[in-house]
């Protein structure tokens, strides 16, 4: 008799098995949500990209720009503007983020000229733009094309600020 009710529970836990662990995973909680991180994200940028930038390298068409103008080449980006140093010429662009695309949005104002739709990328003290200068359109990608949108490519590094003695 005890062999019956050992073999008849061997038998209900191999036949119940599948289904207690069909239950167990049904039960598992599902993961939390992702939080909607795109306003946070828009905060960021429009923090981290205020600062002093230097310039890395920058295109126009396809031509590199040279070694000699680069290195005197910067801008100082606040909350609403970019002003660009070049020697002792200054140029103030306003500008505006976007982050609902893909890649990130960026427009560029110089005074009541047209605006330059571009893209940029912000990763730490690394940041790329490229804009469609003077052409209908937004940039598609971090590349300097004659006769393109993706016309000027500009690579920034940020500057770090003097260490205070």
């Amino acid at each position: 008799m005890r062999s019956l009710a050992l073999i008849t529970f061997a038998f209900i836990q191999f036949i119940c098995t599948p289904f207690s662990v069909a239950a167990e995973k049904s039960l598992t909680p599902l993961p939390a949500k992702q939080a909607d991180t795109s306003k946070t994200d828009a905060k960021n940028d429009a923090e981290q990209i205020q600062g002093t930038w230097k310039f890395v390298s920058a295109e126009d068409s396809g031509r590199k720009t040279p070694d000699e103008a680069i290195k005197i080449l910067k801008w100082v980006i606040t909350k609403d503007k970019i002003t660009q140093k070049f020697g002792d010429k200054t140029t103030v662009f306003s500008y505006t983020l976007d982050l609902t695309k893909k890649p990130r949005c960026i427009d560029l104002t110089e005074g009541i000229q047209k605006t330059n739709l571009g893209i940029y990328e912000l990763e730490g003290d690394n940041l790329k733009i490229c804009i469609p200068e003077g052409r209908g359109g937004r940039s598609t990608a971090f590349e300097s094309k004659p006769d393109s949108v993706n016309d000027i490519l500009f690579i920034l590094k940020r500057e770090k600020p003097p260490v205070a003695q």
